[in-house]
This record gives structure tokens, sequence and C-alpha cells, in this order.
């Protein structure tokens, strides 16, 4: 599912889902939302003439002629009918917001609402993500894993979807004493003794679920988000996990935070507690 509200935006976002919907061999739902006050026009769906929404439909079956389009018109408060709509969804595409240009990441942006609050994966794709063929995934892992099986999963299938690498970050400061010098950045899998043995033992369920997949695990003295960043390039998606909490205020991590503001590449945030069904 892609939501579409249109301009550059919504090109980048129905270019990603169709394609990314024929990984899948799934049809693709374009959807527009009305807003309160807008007269919807008159006639089916089929005469429908909102250009956002057309647009889109073309797009994406230029990108990916094989897909079925199925093409919806909502109306209503556009981030709370888009979050309901996408209750049953496998995965909501949305562009870098327009409603906040310099700022998207902001309280209240579209894309900051719908990467908090949807029930399904969400992938953000922003304006410079370059090509839509996805050639390597790239998925960032907490610690302790405890709630990453999900994010796992998720990372695994899409390498095994777009046949291609996938590379496991995770990164940390190592704990020493305050008068140890500081530790130079960078790639070094045995600065915490065992700690790349633990996360390949996390792995050995996924990795005999996708035996096909090629994966490099990567352990970075770093903050999450630069090392996240020094892993990304054109052609990736990155893939980071998100509370899935029921409260009534919701917020991204600061980890999250710091990949959508700074990524050029497709990033999507998979809820902690997503439970996989049949795609």
């Amino acid at each position: 599912m892609a939501a579409v509200a249109g301009g550059r935006d919504a090109d980048v976002a129905a270019s990603y889902a169709a394609r990314e919907a024929a990984a899948r061999g799934t049809p693709l739902e374009l959807v527009h939302v009305l807003r309160p006050g807008t007269a919807r026009p008159a006639g089916g769906l089929e005469e429908v003439r909102v250009g956002a929404l057309r647009r889109a439909q073309q797009v994406a079956a230029a990108e990916a002629p094989l897909v079925p389009v199925i093409p919806t018109l909502l109306s209503g408060p556009v981030a709370e009918s888009l979050v309901a709509h996408a209750e049953s969804a496998a995965l909501l595409v949305v562009g870098s917001s327009e409603e906040a240009p310099t700022d998207p990441w902001r309280p209240g942006a579209l894309s900051s609402v719908l990467a908090t609050r949807a029930a399904c994966p969400v992938t953000v794709v922003p304006r410079e993500a370059g090509p839509t063929v996805v050639r390597r995934v790239v998925v960032g892992l907490r610690w302790p894993p405890h709630e990453d099986e999900a994010l796992l999963e998720e990372a695994f299938a899409a390498a095994e979807r777009w046949h291609c690498d996938l590379e496991v970050v995770h990164a940390g400061r190592a704990q020493g004493s305050r008068r140890d010098p500081p530790t130079p950045r960078g790639h070094d899998p045995g600065w915490v003794p065992g700690l790349t043995a633990l996360v390949e033992e996390h792995l050995v369920v996924p990795r005999r679920r996708h035996p096909r997949v090629h994966v490099r695990v990567d352990v970075v003295r770093s903050s999450p988000a630069e090392a996240l960043m020094d892993s990304v390039g054109p052609g990736t998606v990155l893939l980071v996990s998100r509370t899935s909490d029921a409260s009534s205020a919701p917020a991204l991590g600061p980890t999250s935070r710091g990949v959508l503001h700074l990524a050029r590449c497709a990033v999507e945030l998979v809820p902690a507690r997503l439970v996989h069904g049949p795609r």
C-alpha cells in the first residue's frame, strides 16, 4: 500500500511501492485521502479524476507494468485515515512529507505520524533515494535484541525478495573507566569480547529460514545513527525497529529519528511486536 498526496513525494512512493509489490508478487493499493470539507468527485472510482491518484497509477504502471494496481479514495483526516486503512496492509510506503519541507520528522508531520502509529511496517522514501531497485539491505540491531525477531525476519525476507546481501549492524560504546582515553570510532568486532558471536547466535533461526541470504555482521564503536549512515548508500533499504506502544502519544526513538532525518535511502520501520502471517 502506498500513500499518495501529490507531487514528487507521491511519485517516489508509488515507484518504490510498485517494485516492492512486484518483488512480493502482490497487487499494489494506491491510497489518496480527501481532506475534510473537500468535495468528493462524482461517479464511481473509475471516473474519479483526482490528479494525484491518477499520476501515481501512471508511475506505478511504468515501474512495474505487470503489477495489478488498486486505486482507493478515502475521505477524512489524512493521517488517521491512512493509519486505519493500513491495519491489514503488509507494508505502507510514503514519501517524505511535503507538509513540513524544512523538518519532515517534526511531531505531526504526515510521514512522522505514519511511521510512528501504523500497525504495519512503514517504508519512508526520500526524494533523493535514487533507483527503486534494492541492491542491498541493511538492518540496525539493538542490544540486547530481545524484541528484534520481527525486525530480523523482515530484513532476511527483504534480502531474499530482492536477491541481495544483508548487512546486520550493531553499534554502541564500549563500557570503561572515565579515566580511559576516548575510544576511536570504527569497525572492530572484538571491542567487546564475544559480542559478535552473540549477534551470530541471534541469527541462527532466520539464517535457517532463509539459507540463500548472504549475511555480514558488523559490530561498530559508534552511535547507532552514525554507524547506520556509514553503512547505507544508493540502492540500499535500511530497516530499524520501533516500539508498537499503544499509548496515546507514541514517539520515534533517537536512532529512528536520526536515520529518518539523515538517510538518503528508503528506511523501513518495523513494529517490534509485529506478528508475521501469510504474505
